[in-house]
């Protein structure tokens, strides 16, 4: 099993221990899975919850054949984020897609039975869920084309033929909680334009280095000046439609 503790975090307490260990690997993709046994039934009944985190473990080693967890990150029913497996070591995730101790993807996994029929994502799990996709994107500057279903690239139906992705995205561009309110850049504290680090990150206009810092001072390439203009073209349009969205409410007439 992991050799870290392995412990229930909310998700303000993962955030903020996030901030200090953050992968040293360059995360290029954001995977998203279900656990379809033990489900969320299963959890709410266990007097302890941390059996019912061991049972994803002998899973994971007993049908998959696997030596430790085959996600980072796993979240369950009651909001909590539980760290798996090491963030530094390149998960079994999706074939063909798992990189190295170099880069590769974030592994996330959500406590449940998420198929047409079944258990309803819902509530605290949601809410975390969103929070962590969140905070996965802001800091490793992860788009919306590196957020990947398994069933993606597999016959299986994780994380859930119930759940939509274009749904997830949306709630997760709309969703009110950043990066901000709970990481600290660590090099931009009282620079002459912190205020307006904070808004260009949370706007989703720039991001940070994968160590957490924003490098203030750093040149601009004209890549990354390319890369900058796509970012401001994409918020000032999502927040037009925004806008428009609440405007054009059904029934009534506009003209």
């Amino acid at each position: 099993m992991s050799q870290h503790e392995l412990k229930p975090l909310t998700f303000a307490e993962f955030a903020k221990w996030y901030k200090d260990n953050k992968p040293k690997r360059f995360i290029t993709e954001v995977h998203l899975h279900h656990n379809w046994k033990p489900d969320k039934h299963a959890y709410a009944l266990a007097e302890n919850k941390e059996k019912v985190i061991a049972d994803v473990y002998r899973r994971d080693k007993d049908v998959r054949g696997l030596n430790d967890f085959g996600q980072n990150l796993l979240l369950t029913p009651d909001g909590m984020v539980w760290v798996l497996r090491d963030l530094n070591e390149p998960p079994s995730s999706i074939k063909g897609r798992n990189g190295n101790d170099k880069f590769g993807p974030m592994s996330v996994i959500i406590l449940g039975n998420f198929d047409k029929g079944k258990e309803v994502l819902e509530g605290e799990q949601e809410v975390t869920l969103i929070d962590t996709l969140k905070l996965l994107f802001d800091v490793h500057n992860v788009g919306d084309d590196k957020f990947i279903f398994h069933s993606e690239h597999s016959p299986r139906t994780s994380p859930g033929s119930s759940l939509n992705k274009n749904e997830i995205l949306d709630k997760v561009k709309r969703t009110g909680s950043s990066v901000l309110d709970y990481v600290e850049f660590r090099d931009c504290e009282g620079h002459r334009y912190e205020s307006a680090i904070n808004q260009a990150v949370n706007d989703g206009v720039l991001g940070l280095s994968t160590d957490g810092s924003f490098y203030p001072n750093s040149l601009v390439t004209r890549g990354e000046l390319a890369f900058l203009y796509a970012n401001m073209v994409k918020v000032v349009t999502d927040s037009v439609t925004r806008s428009i969205d609440v405007a054009l409410k059904p029934g009534e007439n506009h003209l």
